[in-house]
């Protein structure tokens, strides 16, 4: 009992000197908490982005990486969310494993199951913020994974990216490529807003408040010029 007693005296106490590290089970390993630091990413090429194109950087190249970042973010943050869950009990420890194991499962299945098999209120898949959720994802791996078949200028590479003009502004030259028009700066906010928008909304599913270390500051809308 007093071992046990140390390890968790040990275990608040460096959560204390390390703020960023979230609440969690004594039983479970804490580790870097990664999801933090590419949502830092994602915000700091996003207001860099604002500060206009810096030299030898491509157009699309700052808004790119808050994409990347931010989606990457919610992938982390679900990951670790499934490890903190693995320290309720072994049966859920088991499932929790063996659903890291299948290769099938898509980040949104993943975000959609973990509410499930807590208990809590579930994602409405038709609204926001899951629907940015899943163009957000959908424009990450158009970037990454980008199509080996030509397209037409202007031509975006899956159809589900259409739905990024109800999401924010993009230019429409029509003489541009698609990435040079969607990859702006109101796009690294929104990439942004969407990562915080669903972390929040996880916690609140959950009846609970965001710790410290997943209250994602998204950026305010900006003012209409007349």
């Amino acid at each position: 009992m007093a071992g046990a007693a140390r390890e968790r005296r040990a275990l608040r106490m460096k959560k204390e000197e390390l703020e960023h590290l979230p609440e969690v089970p004594a039983t479970v390993t804490v580790n870097t908490v990664f999801s933090v630091i590419h949502y830092g990413l994602a915000r700091h090429f996003a207001e860099e982005a604002a500060k206009g194109r810096p030299p030898g950087v491509p157009q699309m190249g700052l808004p790119a990486a808050s994409v990347i970042h931010a989606a990457t973010a919610l992938e982390a943050f679900i990951f670790e969310q499934y490890q903190f869950a693995a320290g309720a009990g072994a049966e859920m420890r088991s499932l929790v494993e063996e659903l890291q194991d299948s290769r099938g499962l898509t980040l949104e299945a993943k975000w959609l199951l973990l509410p499930r098999l807590q208990g809590n209120a579930l994602f409405d898949k038709s609204r926001e913020p899951f629907d940015s959720f899943r163009l957000l994802v959908a424009l990450r791996n158009a970037i990454v994974h980008s199509a080996s078949k030509s397209l037409k200028h202007a031509q975006f590479p899956s159809r589900s990216l259409k739905g990024l003009a109800a999401k924010f502004s993009y230019n429409e030259d029509p003489r541009a490529t698609w990435d040079t028009n969607v990859l702006t700066p109101a796009c690294a906010r929104w990439a942004c807003n969407t990562a915080a928008a669903m972390v929040e909304e996880y916690f609140r599913l959950a009846g609970q408040r965001p710790i410290q270390t997943y209250r994602w500051t998204g950026f305010q809308p900006e003012a209409k010029t007349e």
